[in-house]
């Protein structure tokens, strides 16, 4: 199974695209939106590894996305950048996996970013060495794309790109 995570607080725009572009080619796929969770930040009071066997003290929707993360063997994240991270939806539930990375090993983690900016700028190669970092700590497999939407459905031209993206 391949979970997406479209990680844009602002529905129906590019990263919403992108993902029903990457489920379309997708047979065995869930999309969720990160705005449609509540999801608290990580306390770091380490209950996840000292007595939650991997599940978190806070009870909240990451939950649902743990569960969908575990059972997954791709998690494709869609995701724009903003001030050159990504969105504070993406990073919630980044930071939440902490208390079950170990589970996610072996796993593939495919990300494509969309900005406003150039395909050149710095941005997009500060988040490519940011997720890989997290990527070869977590022994995940990993795939890195990036395409600039300087307007609203730029993501459109670039569909067969990124259907080979997403499947290959």
């Amino acid at each position: 199974m391949t979970l997406i995570i479209a990680s844009s607080p602002r529905k129906g725009k590019n990263s919403d695209g992108i993902a029903r572009i990457i489920s379309s080619c997708k047979k065995d796929s869930t999309v969720i939106f990160a705005r449609d969770y509540k999801i608290s930040p990580c306390i770091a009071c380490e209950y996840c590894h000292k007595n939650g066997n991997g599940k978190c003290a806070i009870n909240d929707d990451m939950e649902k996305i743990r569960a969908l993360m575990i059972e997954a063997d791709e998690i494709i994240i869609s995701s724009p950048i903003y001030w050159w991270s990504i969105t504070a939806q993406l990073k919630l539930i980044i930071d939440r996996v902490y208390a079950f990375s170990d589970k996610l090993e072996g796993k593939k983690l495919k990300v494509i970013l969309n900005a406003m900016a150039d395909e050149s700028d710095v941005e997009y190669s500060l988040l490519d060495s940011q997720f890989r970092e997290m990527s070869a700590y977590i022994k995940m497999d990993y795939s890195f794309m990036h395409i600039s939407c300087p307007e609203d459905n730029s993501y459109l031209k670039k569909s067969e790109e990124i259907k080979r993206f997403a499947l290959s």
